[in-house]
Order: structure tokens, then sequence, then C-alpha cells
């Protein structure tokens, strides 16, 4: 076998066993070519919303917050108060969906449409933040997202996220309006990855006035492939992800999309998950997915000011090569103590 293939094998191998997939089309340059960074951009959030109405207002919230310009909403014919609360904390409605059947292309494709069309006269670069509605993205070491995207390189279109599921433990598991993580301040991080920098959605993409266009690919992982891999940012920002909130209304959202989502997103097997949830058994609740399967979940403290994983990871292999050093230099020691006559 050819040492090309064989090294091709091993990298898929790998991949698959870190819970990658087999071709990521994004890619972390060890050199940056140039270091100039752009001060003057718009920060435009786009999101896809059905019945969020408890969580929705602090989402909108959250995001001018992080220094975004606008708040753009896709929604998909909501049974309850989710546009008017989105709309009342500034989010303007760009479109709609009739979908009965949760389709994911059809989702994304309605909001590339938005971005294509929202993007196709400005003079200025756009970063576009695709967010869920119970998603709550921060910049790393307490920054916010637009500080953040103020120091990354004009080369790089994507930014990645780390992320970390929160979990209720206590009563209430959240009041309509404020921020998920006063009442859930305990989670983990989602282990799957979708790349070498250890980020499980690239939520960030930039759009640039005459430049090779950019999309979201399938339930914003990656972007979708270009005419070469997309260049990321070394290190990326945080998003919160509170799924489960008030029992009463997570329930009932459950219930309104029993009938609405497809085969690959049982109900069935996430009402089972929440009543493992709200009764604190969390050897049940098994949503940690991993090449190795689900695992029960481990719940730790998760501020927003956290530093990023990537950077935790340096720190942790400089922490490794120091200690591997220091044996090596101890084993030498004793070596020539030994040698000694």
């Amino acid at each position: 076998m050819a040492k090309a293939t064989r090294v091709r094998r091993l990298r898929f191998a790998s991949r698959r066993l870190l819970g990658r997939p087999k071709k990521p089309t994004v890619v972390v340059a060890r050199r940056v070519s140039s270091t100039d960074c752009f001060q003057d951009f718009e920060l435009i959030a786009i999101c896809c919303t059905y019945a969020e109405q408890d969580i929705i207002a602090a989402t909108v919230r959250n995001a001018f917050e992080q220094g975004c310009d606008q708040f753009l909403l896709i929604d998909n014919n909501s049974p309850d108060e989710t546009v008017p609360r989105a709309v009342g904390e500034g989010a303007e409605t760009v479109g709609s969906l009739e979908m009965q059947v949760h389709d994911e292309a059809v989702r994304m494709a309605a909001i590339n449409t938005v971005i294509r069309s929202r993007s196709v006269d400005t003079t200025r670069p756009i970063w576009w933040l695709l967010l869920d509605a119970d998603e709550f993205p921060v910049g790393p070491n307490g920054s916010t997202v637009r500080e953040h995207l103020l120091s990354i390189d004009q080369n790089t279109r994507v930014v990645g996220s780390t992320f970390f599921n929160h979990y209720p433990t206590e009563r209430p598991a959240y009041v309509s309006g404020s921020h998920p993580i006063e009442f859930q301040p305990l989670g983990e991080r989602e282990l799957y990855r979708y790349c070498r920098r250890g980020h499980y959605k690239h939520p960030l993409i930039r759009m640039d006035p005459g430049g090779e266009p950019i999309e979201f690919d399938h339930g914003g992982h990656l972007p979708s492939a270009g005419s070469h891999r997309w260049l990321e940012a070394t290190v990326g920002i945080v998003t919160h992800h509170f799924q489960f909130r008030e029992e009463s209304d997570t329930r009932s959202r459950l219930e309104l999309m029993s009938g609405r989502v497809d085969r690959e997103r049982p109900v069935t097997r996430r009402m089972e998950v929440v009543d493992a949830v709200y009764a604190g058994e969390w050897s049940r609740v098994r949503l940690r997915r991993t090449r190795f399967g689900n695992r029960p979940i481990k719940l730790q403290p998760q501020s927003l000011d956290q530093p990023p994983q990537e950077r935790r990871l340096r720190r942790a292999l400089r922490s490794l090569r120091t200690y591997v050093a220091s044996s090596e230099g101890a084993e030498s020691s004793a070596d020539a103590t030994t040698n000694q006559p």
C-alpha cells in the first residue's frame, strides 16, 4: 500500500474516532499572510424560529448586547407570540416558512437566500451570525462577539464556536425574558466536533463586497464548500445552549412539534430525555454524541466569561511538554549519578 494511501486512511480513521466529518470545509492556517483586521463591518444575526415565545426576547436582547447591528427573523408560522416578542426587542421579520414537516434543507435555503439578498449591494464586509432561539453566543474571556471580530484577520472568513449545553437543576428552571444562565449555570461541553479546533458549530461567516460567496451548510455546523477550504479563526467564540427551560413550556413546545418533525428528529425520544432531565436522573440523560456512542452527562458550572476551549488546550499541551521535559531531565540526572565512579 502506498504511503499516501496509508496516511489518508489513518487521517479519516482519526476523524471518525474524534467525532469529526471526513471532509471538513474549514482549515486553520499556521501562517497568517496578513495582519490587517477589518474595523468597519456590519454584524447581523439571523434566526429561524418555531414556537419560541418563552426565550426569543432574551435571544434578541443578547444578540444586540454582543454587538449585532440587526437581528433578522424567519419564522415557521409559530402559533404563539414568538414573532411579536422578537419584534418588540428590535428584531426584523424577513421571511416565513410553511413547513408541516421539518426539512433542514428548506430552512438553510431560506437563511442563505436572505444572506445573499442582503449582501449583494453592500459596500462593507458583513459578518453573519447564525442562531437558534436557544443559543446565546459570547466572545472569549468576557469580550463581546463584535470585540472578538475586531481581532480577526481579513483573510479569515469563518469563526467557529465551542458549545456548552446547560441543564435545569433548580426551580424555577427558567423565567421568560431573562437570560437563562441565571437559572441554569450548570452544563457540559458538547463533545461532537466538526473541525480540528474542537468546534461544534461555525456560526459566523463573512460576506465581502466582490468576494467569493460563502454560505451556511446543514445546521450551521460548517460553511458550504467553496473553491477551497475556508480559513477559520484560530480562536472562536463560545455558545451557551439552553434547550430545556421551564418544564411546562418545554413539554408544550414538543407537543406542538410532534407532528412536524422528520424521522431524524423523533419527539418520542426527546420526551424520554425530558422526563429524565426534569426528574434529575442524569444517568438517563444521554445526549453527549461521540463516535463511541452516547454518554451520561457530567454537569459543571459554566460562566459567560470563560476562556475559549482552544486556549485551554494549548495550556494543557504546554503543561504536558513541561512535565515530559522535567521527567527526562530527572532521568538524565539520575543516569549521570549512577554512572559516576
